[in-house]
């Protein structure tokens, strides 16, 4: 009888296994992007210790800076809120490795967006007495683009049956108009 040949077995690779990250999806008032691993990844003070994710952002981004908070979780804070119309995504920083050399799996990866721009304020108050020349003052959380936001509305009034068209108009400046309606200053 012939002696049996052993097939080369493949090394199994161990990852390091983010437990919790946050935030995911859709999400507003974003001021940290926060993870923690299911057991310790970081020599905690060691200043050297590598940054688990890379994050990358579409978008009016603020500054931002990350850390580890302790052994298990690691923050990435941004100077501001992070306004609307922002997107992360999270994928694993080749660099890192935790406490026992492990990486994590090339295939991590976290998305979260800050969705489109609301409204936040609006004037003249809603059951005024409207103009026909009236002059309405939008103001959003992000910024957006005043002809695309004309091109999207219109006014309703009672017994017209049609919808009446609005137009972005820079008939003064800003603080003019601010001022006029009571509203502050960003």
């Amino acid at each position: 009888k012939g002696a049996a040949s052993k097939a080369p077995v493949a090394a199994q690779q161990s990852f390091a296994t983010i437990e919790a990250f946050t935030p995911q999806g859709q999400a507003s008032g974003v001021e940290a992007v926060q993870l923690t691993f299911a057991e310790s990844a970081a020599a905690f003070g060691d200043p050297d210790s590598k940054a688990p994710i890379l994050l990358e952002c579409k978008g009016p981004v603020p500054e931002r800076a990350g850390r580890w908070l302790d052994d298990r979780r690691w923050v990435h804070t941004f100077a501001a809120t992070v306004p609307a119309g922002v997107a992360c995504n999270a994928h694993p920083n080749p660099d890192f490795r935790d406490l026992k050399g492990h990486p994590l799996s090339p295939t991590t990866k976290y998305a979260f967006h800050t969705g489109a721009p609301q409204v936040v304020e609006f004037r003249p108050f809603p059951g005024m007495d409207i103009d026909e020349e009236q002059i309405f003052i939008v103001r959003f959380d992000a910024p957006v683009d005043a002809q695309a936001v004309a091109a999207h509305s219109h006014c309703v009034v009672e017994g017209i049956g049609e919808r009446i068209p609005v137009k972005a108009v820079a008939a003064a400046p800003t603080e003019t108009l601010l001022e006029a309606s009571y509203m502050q200053a960003p």
